[in-house]
């Protein structure tokens, strides 16, 4: 047990592109994930780079990020002005990571941009490849928070 106002080491490690699926192994022997934070691409429900297709058993593996994840990125990381600049490949958290290793899961959505995701992830009783963010459906302890212009749904 720590004493008060002392904190515990922290060391952060990412996956290998060489050996993804050591970050699974390296996950599970630390206990799991306590919380794992997600959001939903907003064009395609992408989540974590796992790309619509993304069967329900995957791990942490390497993925060659489609041109609307892609296309996503270039809102999030405003570094990348055009497409080109914006990785084709990458290391992804499989589906069955998030819910197998993690003991909550917690997945935001903001801005109208974000209503498709909405309505497909509120919709949604089980993982559907097409739209991977569902995997929320399935996690232990799932919490989706969604603003007013992510849940407003119009008919």
């Amino acid at each position: 047990m720590e004493k008060a106002g002392t904190t515990a080491p922290t060391e952060i490690w990412t996956a290998d592109p060489a050996h993804p699926e050591e970050y699974d192994r390296r996950i599970a022997d630390a206990g799991g994930i306590d919380v794992f934070l997600l959001a939903s691409g907003d064009s395609d429900g992408h989540v974590a780079f796992n790309q619509p297709g993304t069967p329900r058993d995957a791990r942490t593996h390497l993925v060659d990020l489609g041109e609307a994840t892609r296309r996503d990125n270039m809102g999030t990381f405003p570094e990348f002005t055009r497409l080109d600049m914006v990785p084709r490949k990458g290391v992804t958290v499989g589906v069955d990571t998030i819910a197998s290793l993690s003991a909550e899961v917690v997945m935001i959505l903001t801005g109208v941009n974000k209503r498709e995701a909405y309505a497909r992830i509120t919709a949604a009783d089980a993982y559907d490849p097409d739209w991977p963010a569902t995997i929320i459906t399935e996690c232990r302890e799932p919490v989706l928070f969604a603003d007013r212009g992510a849940a407003v749904v119009h008919a």
